[in-house]
């Protein structure tokens, strides 16, 4: 098994073949028989955020990571 890189307040969409994620690269099915560079692809993830007051109320938000 391949361990799953990791980036704080992302997530891992997989591995590809160039810098612009277009030909994604599956480790364990596809093969390589020279020095290949692959690129981890993540996305940013987002967060809702609801508010608690005790006065009027707050509309929910989505915030991204950071």
């Amino acid at each position: 098994m391949v361990d799953v890189p990791e980036k704080e307040g992302h997530t891992f969409f997989g591995w590809y073949l160039d810098q612009a994620y277009t030909i994604p690269f599956e480790v364990g099915v596809d093969t390589t028989s020279e020095d290949t560079t692959l690129f981890a692809k993540f996305e940013i993830n987002f967060y809702d955020v609801t508010f608690i007051t005790s006065g009027s109320d707050v509309a929910s938000i989505s915030v991204m990571y950071n």
